[in-house]
């Protein structure tokens, strides 16, 4: 179970990361294939997100089934 103690935390700086990267990004006029650049910097940022976001969903659907069970 310490693989899923610092998930959390681990999934919330890489979203940081990615979202700085996408902001850097579109900031700077002087990039080359920018379109393309700026695509895959979206797509990376967007999964960053989603990976945080289930990792709680998951977590809170384990703390329901343990909560159902007592019951």
């Amino acid at each position: 179970m310490e693989f899923y103690a610092n998930l959390k935390s681990q999934l919330l700086r890489r979203s940081d990361i990615e979202k700085n990267r996408a902001e850097t990004a579109i900031a700077d006029p002087d990039i080359d294939d920018a379109d393309v650049d700026l695509f895959e910097l979206g797509l990376q940022q967007r999964n960053a997100k989603w990976a945080f976001h289930e990792q709680i969903r998951a977590r809170h659907m384990l703390l329901k089934t343990a909560l159902d069970g007592v019951q």
